[in-house]
């Protein structure tokens, strides 16, 4: 896991209510997309499972890393009118639009790879490796460990801990708990404590699932030293249940979606782009060519603004093999 994360210092609300907003955003969108993605699994260009899995790691970090840098720049520009902004930083918010989007397609199209190529994995393992039943069993145990059920187990023992002293299932803490699942807000992580339970209830949880995950880890390291060329799909089916949960707890995403809101809101407001409510209906391609237009416009040269100017000298040179037509910083 990242260790730093979105902190939304400048969102007017809680990280409940972003949360809200963002899954009802969401939902809307995917409901006016007819047809939906389709993507073609033919198995012959299907990468395997230990290419696929480097793709995802390199895809999920440029993205997160991507998602706390527009967060911070979020800091110098919400709340401002867009009209107000130089013309270099009206273009060099343009070429922010297209690289987040950038980020977050690579890290999509590598993610809707995992569901195909674990299928394509089991038949062959099934087929070569000669598995029985109960070691397939075994092997799809790892989606035992998801990210809900860590999560679960995390909250239980929080409870446990809190209400008796006893750190017998570990030494659980509200502030480590918030940065693992919930963009380190403790208000967040209160949301979903099992308040409605006994202590003798949260016992039982907590036992229930311990006992579990011992008995598939168990089984599952002897699977693997059995099978090692089944580990890269161990990993995978790992990334799939565990790791991209817990990025999109932490909403690494979040703060690309805010970007778009703000800027769109401010453009439409301006009359320089069709209101379409929703902000994800806008696409960046229709984005960028409206903030050129306006910065075409603008009389304001450059900011005296010591904060925006670093985030855009930061964000040239990390990106600066790659940067688009029309930059001009």
């Amino acid at each position: 896991m990242d260790t730093n994360l979105p902190e939304f210092a400048y969102y007017n609300g809680t990280i409940l209510d972003l949360q809200h907003e963002f899954n009802t955003t969401v939902r809307d969108w995917i409901r006016s997309r007819i047809p939906l993605e389709r993507l073609v699994t033919d198995e012959s260009i299907l990468p395997e499972p230990a290419m696929l899995l480097v793709e995802l790691k390199t895809a999920w970090q440029r993205h997160n890393e991507l998602g706390v840098y527009i967060d911070k720049t979020l800091n110098d520009i919400w709340g401002r009118d867009i009209t107000s902004f130089s013309h270099s930083n009206l273009i060099f918010l343009a070429n922010l639009v297209i690289y987040a989007a950038a980020a977050d397609d690579r890290k999509r199209k590598a993610s809707i790879l995992i569901k195909p190529v674990i299928e394509k994995e089991l038949n062959r393992t099934h087929a070569q490796e000669k598995l029985s039943t109960e070691e397939i069993t075994t092997l799809l145990g790892t989606v035992s460990h998801t990210a809900y059920l860590q999560r679960r187990y995390d909250l239980l023992g929080l409870a446990y801990t809190e209400m008796t002293g006893d750190m017998t299932y570990g030494n659980f803490n509200r502030p480590i708990i918030a940065q693992k699942y919930f963009a380190g807000s403790v208000e967040y992580l209160q949301a979903y404590m099992p308040t409605s339970l006994t202590v003798e209830e949260v016992y039982m949880q907590l036992q229930s699932i311990k006992e579990r995950k011992e008995e598939m880890d168990i089984h599952k390291v002897y699977l693997l030293i059995d099978h090692p060329s089944l580990r890269n799909l161990e990993e995978l089916l790992r990334f799939d249940n565990l790791d991209e949960y817990l990025y999109m707890m932490n909403m690494y995403g979040m703060p690309e979606y805010l970007l778009r809101r703000y800027i769109t809101e401010e453009l439409t407001t301006n009359g320089l782009m069709q209101e379409k409510g929703n902000p994800l209906f806008y696409s960046p391609e229709e984005i960028r060519p409206a903030l050129i237009e306006l910065a075409e416009r603008t009389d304001t040269k450059e900011e005296n603004n010591e904060s925006l100017q670093k985030q855009k000298e930061i964000f040239y040179t990390y990106y600066k093999h790659e940067s688009p037509p029309h930059d001009d910083n």
